[in-house]
């Protein structure tokens, strides 16, 4: 992709807060603090750039967690409440 300096055209297309304002249904953030392959600031870039477009969703931290620190049973009741039993169209 090479630099930021020389690519800023392709960083924007690949960056997720391009497209934050196009998603659509219901949206689970997670981040773990101790994550040491995504950085929690790019989760809140992320999360502010959904709500600047008025897109809701579920922001879960997990504290003194990795990258694949989630909280399996907290994923499951939202698969459950919000893309099962309450969809949005």
């Amino acid at each position: 992709m090479d630099l930021l300096e020389e690519n800023l055209a392709g960083y924007d297309r690949g960056s997720c807060m391009t497209y934050a304002k196009d998603l659509k249904g219901w949206l689970m953030l997670y981040f773990g603090t101790l994550d040491n392959n995504t950085h929690p600031a790019n989760t809140y870039q992320l999360s502010n750039a959904l709500l600047k477009a008025g897109k809701y969703h579920e922001l879960q931290a997990g504290v003194d967690q990795g990258h694949t620190g989630l909280n399996f049973a907290r994923m499951m009741e939202f698969f459950t409440e919000r893309l099962i039993l309450n969809p949005k169209k």
